[in-house]
């Protein structure tokens, strides 16, 4: 009877502290901090949740290469179709083309971003993202070479 009650005593402090740290199961437990998750994807995924809800990943998809998804938090389309988005990361900007949904609501990178792309995205502290030159929304990179660097299998 103890051994039952101490069992069941420690399962639930088990799912207790495992609920406080959502991070154990691959999501970002707050925003601006870069997570990975190695069970999706091909290699997993390194992700980032801004303040506002903005998701950025990173990936090893797109035939075995690199790809980025932009996912906005509120349905903001951006825009309905292949298109060139911005990535200013500490001010030097890299065009990248991306795919959009239909409701242009999430978008992935068309064909392989450039090594340059994924390397300032290890290396940089801000990327702030554009279309057209109107912002669309920025992350932090602080602590994204730590999860980037664990798609090395598809990043050389």
């Amino acid at each position: 009877m103890a051994t039952d009650r101490l069992a069941s005593l420690a399962i639930f402090l088990f799912l207790a502290v495992l609920a406080g740290y959502p991070s154990i199961a691959g999501e970002p437990k707050s925003p601006n901090a870069w997570r990975f998750n190695p069970a999706i994807g091909l290699e997993g995924q390194a992700s980032i949740v801004n303040q506002q809800g903005d998701r950025l990943d990173a990936e090893c998809g797109n035939g075995g290469g690199p790809a980025l998804i932009l996912t906005p938090a509120q349905a903001k389309p951006i825009v309905t179709e292949r298109t060139t988005l911005t990535f200013s990361i500490d001010g030097t900007a890299y065009n990248v083309e991306f795919q959009c949904s239909a409701d242009g609501v999430t978008c992935v990178t068309f064909g392989f971003p450039s090594p340059d792309v994924i390397k300032g995205l290890q290396m940089g502290n801000t990327v702030e993202i554009k279309a057209k030159e109107a912002p669309v929304t920025s992350f932090s990179l602080t602590s994204s070479n730590k999860a980037i660097a664990r798609l090395a299998p598809c990043l050389q």
